[in-house]
């Protein structure tokens, strides 16, 4: 499903997410996932999103874990996976995608929240193809990734994420734990399920899987 605009756009933790009409990508796929770890989907899709921004001449564009889309250090899109369960199981998951496209600097400015842009801004050019292109590129490539994982390749896909993610390792990582407590270390990688691996001061690898508690400190 396309969409020109969004009234009640949102990201993770139904934050909003500003979704200005004819300036964005504003994309839903609907998929029946054999069983397996979500998370994989979230950076499978990732993946895809990233790939379809380098299509459109964005080559600088890079993950950050576990699907924000980056241009340099600011925001340009990113990614949210719901689910509907049946008995405990996975029966339908949503794959929900926001790039900002064609917003000048004035219209990234209206938005009023720092660290954002958009593709417009980050190919050197200026000129970038249209929202149906950048759709086009994106089903095509998440197709290709739905076919691994639903095929079991999740080494392919998690390769491939890795590829883009240059924060993925070692880049220095602040962890809020469930207790409040907080700790620091480095990033090291991918856990089976898609978690992010950070190495903490004690040389112990410990998966991270709460968003929410991972705050990469270079930021």
């Amino acid at each position: 499903m396309l969409a020109d605009g969004q009234t009640a756009g949102r990201g993770r933790r139904r934050r909003s997410w500003v979704s200005l009409p004819g300036k964005g990508l504003y994309l839903s796929v609907l998929f029946r996932p054999p069983p397996g770890p979500p998370t994989r989907w979230t950076l499978g899709a990732a993946v895809a999103a990233c790939d379809a921004c380098h299509a459109l001449g964005a080559e600088t564009v890079t993950i950050k874990w576990p699907n924000d889309l980056l241009a340099g250090r600011d925001k340009l899109g990113g990614i949210l996976v719901e689910t509907r369960s049946a008995g405990g199981a996975v029966d339908e998951l949503i794959v929900g995608l926001g790039v900002n496209v064609h917003h000048d600097d004035a219209e990234i400015k209206s938005i009023g929240v720092r660290g954002v842009t958009s593709l417009h801004r980050a190919v050197p050019s200026g000129m970038v193809g249209s929202r149906t292109e950048l759709a086009g590129a994106f089903l095509k490539r998440m197709d290709e990734v739905a076919t691994s994982l639903e095929g079991g390749n999740w080494s392919a896909v998690a390769a491939a994420w890795l590829d883009r993610a240059p924060r993925a390792h070692g880049a220095p990582v602040s962890v809020s734990g469930v207790d409040g407590a907080t700790w620091s270390g480095v990033s090291a990688g991918l856990a089976e399920d898609g978690a992010l691996v950070v190495e903490d001061a004690a040389g112990q690898l410990r998966p991270v899987r709460q968003i929410e508690a991972v705050r990469f400190t270079e930021d």
